[in-house]
């Protein structure tokens, strides 16, 4: 293999962390020289003028670990194999939106929509494993029930060769009430946005920083599509909150919610606010 040139400072940085001087050649030729539109964005990204005005992601995280830590701290098995199956892939969330922080925002929003699919089914496969404890409202709803004029029963969103679509999985978690309070799930989520990007409508094309005569310019930095980005996880972020509450509300009701809904909870996710208020009326 050829070595290429390499700055002395670089290649004892490398060597500091363990490769050879080949292996840094590769690395410096292949990745670090190669991005730096990518490192130039993500600094922007990281400038303090820049993220005051965007939702704070750890924010997320933190809030859905503290309601997971609440969960845990109950002691209720079924609760909590429940919700750590339905949420094992939220780590996806948050590597789909790093994409959006190196300037690669059309790959986010792609896998962002691959993301929320994952999670619906995910949903309905916990529901399906703890169906016992789900028995009162499934059976609310006679199955199959009508979606756009069609039958459909909550059990084929585990169908492998003909699963359901999102918006129907959106519709029946609705009617169920597991979204409860918010009334289109489907319209939240921002489902159908992401749609025109997975399947490539020709706008999203001609506005990807992947095509070829954005490309030849350079990638460059866009506040505007990464507060898009981030407010997706702010939404994943309280969608996530609510399906924990309601579960926790069905099979361990407590008087207390599993995230206090603090000032900052408040403005920053006031579906899941609203719930920890209607939720006292319903409790036994």
């Amino acid at each position: 293999m050829t070595i290429v040139p390499m700055p002395s400072p670089y290649v004892e940085w490398r060597e500091s962390q363990g490769f050879n001087l080949e292996e840094s050649a590769l690395l410096y030729w292949k990745k670090d020289s190669v991005n730096v539109d990518e490192i130039k964005i993500f600094l922007e990204s990281q400038l303090t003028s820049n993220q005051d005005t965007l939702f704070d992601l750890n924010f997320g995280v933190e809030c859905i670990n503290k309601a997971f830590k609440q969960i845990y701290d109950r002691g209720n098995k079924d609760l909590l194999e429940f919700l750590i199956m339905i949420f094992s892939t939220k780590n996806d969330f948050i590597n789909a939106t790093e994409y959006a922080l190196i300037g690669h925002y059309q790959t986010s929003m792609v896998l962002l929509r691959s993301c929320f699919e994952g999670q619906l089914r995910m949903i309905f496969n916990s529901i399906k494993a703890k169906e016992e404890k789900f028995t009162e409202i499934l059976s609310e709803k006679k199955w199959p029930t009508n979606i756009s004029n069609r039958r459909v029963h909550w059990e084929d969103s585990l169908n492998l060769d003909k699963p359901l679509s999102l918006f129907d999985m959106c519709v029946i978690l609705d009617k169920i009430k597991m979204t409860s309070p918010l009334k289109n799930s489907y319209e939240y989520l921002g489902i159908k946005e992401l749609n025109s990007y997975t399947h490539r409508n020709i706008d999203k094309i001609i506005d990807s920083e992947s095509f070829l005569v954005n490309a030849v310019k350079g990638n460059k930095f866009d506040k505007e599509k990464l507060r898009v980005i981030f407010d997706y996880y702010q939404n994943y972020a309280e969608f996530a909150l609510i399906i924990m509450q309601n579960a926790a509300d069905i099979i361990q009701p407590e008087f207390q919610p599993i995230l206090y809904p603090d000032s900052e909870v408040k403005s920053k996710f006031p579906n899941y606010r609203k719930l920890t208020i209607d939720r006292l009326y319903n409790l036994n």
